[in-house]
């Protein structure tokens, strides 16, 4: 290796040294947490215990939103944890690692008797515990108030619910600058059914508290991560539960700063190391292009495919067997949309298939797949396992390993058409030794640079409109399609980075696609909840 790539390798460990350092020694991971599973009211539910810094003035149990996990509320539960704060964070049915099918009753049910048992148990004293929530679970939260008397409850950006008949003891609800019209008219209901705000003191002793913060430039999902959301809970719970421990809140730099610098370490080494499975793998060639079509056509067709796509859902989800609450509903889209998009575009797919080889090198399909499937599956694990430190449960469960497999190819038809709409990446390596795309008489014609971004942003917020229609106008039902927009989004353009990477590698669209079918169906297979 030449002495740039051994750089970027010493750069991108030093990144991932101080990233492990900050979340071990300097944030929550220095705390003692455990998993443990509850066996309550019919419910078999994981847990994971976070034992207070110092000693606990209170316990909190923290429930996550729809199609999230106990991984996601962790920064956020170990926080407490540092403010000495007894924390149990709970899977929903269906969500991280419980196998149990998901139902919103069902969700409910179990939090309740997860409550109840810890209670029986003597693990946390009713009239000494804050329930959190975000999202749907800040809606289970605030339901729970007609079950057990509590210290607080902290609903943040709760979902939309049936208010309970009592309202919740020393209420603090949060709702984003950017939230959702639909969650911040929840908030305004759940505040009016409250008595409106009252913050004072003396409410907060009298256990009649409601404190109302709308959180500037957050969005729904942000929440989770802000300062200000952090700092509120502590507050609040103080004056609930007054306590002469003193407040050691210093998480929130770890947490963040950690993670991106690991995150940052792990996009340096993706380049080099798909490089050197490329070369294990002899995967270095080049397929014939497809000629470019005009910029209008091509969203003309993704606008078809899409809208087709949201038309025949509506009907008919052909993946509904899978058991993935929306999940279904976005590999069936992409499954719909890619067959629609093939028979649209079959004379050009035919013309780029991949043994239409050039260079006399001949490339075999199965070397490009096969390293394709190293790269996507070792580039999965290594985020999911970085992820899995703080912010999210990203690896998938023996429930979802089997879904995650036939999701890999429901999404290949969709990727390898929007590869060949795409074309070749820009080749900036230079050198014998650089593998790029195609270089024949149809290379010239590929785009490049922004132009191919933009196109590439452009073709996927078609089929999100197109999922959009089918949401508000068809009635779908899919609404983690927006809820994850920012998931999604973040998503896609790590897809696409990690994509013409293999394309440059191997010169085939086919390949590149069969990587970024093992992203997209790992991110499915962890994140949606099982039904």
């Amino acid at each position: 290796m030449k002495r740039r790539p051994w750089l970027r390798v010493i750069l991108a460990c030093a990144l991932l040294g101080t990233g492990a350092l900050c979340l071990r020694l300097l944030g929550p991971l220095a705390l003692n947490s455990s998993s443990i599973t509850i066996q309550a009211g019919g419910c078999t539910v994981p847990l994971t215990y976070v034992k207070a810094k110092r000693g606990a003035a209170i316990s909190a149990v923290v429930f996550h939103g729809l199609g999230g996990n106990r991984g996601v509320m962790r920064a956020l539960g170990h926080s407490l944890a540092l403010s000495d704060v007894e924390v149990y964070l709970v899977d929903f049915p269906g969500h991280g690692d419980s196998s149990e099918p998901f139902t919103f009753g069902r969700a409910e049910e179990c939090a309740a008797a997860v409550v109840g048992t810890l209670a029986q148990q003597g693990k946390i004293k009713l009239e000494r515990i804050l329930l959190v929530g975000h999202s749907f679970g800040g809606a289970v939260a605030v339901r729970l108030a007609d079950r057990f008397p509590t210290a607080a409850t902290v609903a943040i950006s709760p979902a939309p619910m049936v208010l309970p008949r009592r309202m919740p003891v020393n209420l603090l609800v949060f709702s984003a600058q950017y939230d959702l019209p639909q969650l911040r008219q929840t908030a305004a209901e759940l505040l009016r059914a409250a008595g409106g705000v009252r913050d004072t003191d003396e409410d907060v002793r009298q256990k009649r508290g409601v404190r109302y913060v709308v959180v500037p430039r957050a969005q729904h999902a942000s929440l989770l991560l802000d300062r200000i959301v952090w700092g509120e809970i502590d507050r609040w719970w103080r004056r609930a539960v007054p306590t002469d421990l003193s407040n050691h809140f210093h998480a929130f730099t770890a947490v963040v700063l950690g993670t991106a610098l690991g995150a940052a370490g792990l996009m340096m080494l993706f380049p080099l190391a798909a490089s050197g499975v490329a070369a294990a793998f002899r995967a270095r060639g080049s397929e014939r292009q497809e000629v470019r079509q005009a910029v209008g056509r091509v969203l003309l067709e993704w606008a078809v495919a899409g809208m087709f796509a949201a038309g025949v859902l509506k009907f008919w989800v052909p993946l509904g067997a899978l058991g993935i609450y929306n999940g279904d509903y976005l590999a069936s889209f992409l499954l719909v949309a890619g067959i629609v998009l093939a028979v649209m575009g079959r004379q050009r797919a035919w013309q780029a298939m991949p043994i239409r080889v050039v260079e006399g090198r001949g490339v075999r399909l199965w070397r490009g797949v096969g390293m394709a499937a190293v790269v996507g599956l070792g580039a999965a694990m290594a985020f999911g396992g970085w992820m899995n430190w703080e912010l999210t449960d990203a690896w998938p469960n023996a429930a979802r390993w089997w879904r995650f497999a036939v999701l890999v190819f429901v999404f290949v038809p969709y990727l390898w058409a929007e590869e060949r709409a795409l074309g070749a990446p820009e080749k900036k390596e230079r050198g014998p030794a650089k593998a790029g795309p195609y270089t024949g008489p149809d290379a010239g014609r590929a785009r490049t640079g922004w132009r191919r971004w933009g196109m590439f942003l452009a073709m996927r917020g078609m089929l999100w409109l197109a999922m959009m229609f089918g949401l508000f106008v068809l009635e779908s039902g899919a609404v983690l399609m927006l809820l994850f927009v920012l998931y999604m989004t973040t998503l896609s353009v790590l897809q696409r980075m990690g994509s013409d990477a293999v394309y440059k590698r191997t010169g085939s669209a086919l390949v590149a696609a069969v990587f970024g079918a093992i992203v997209a169906a790992w991110f499915v297979a962890s994140v949606f909840p099982i039904t």
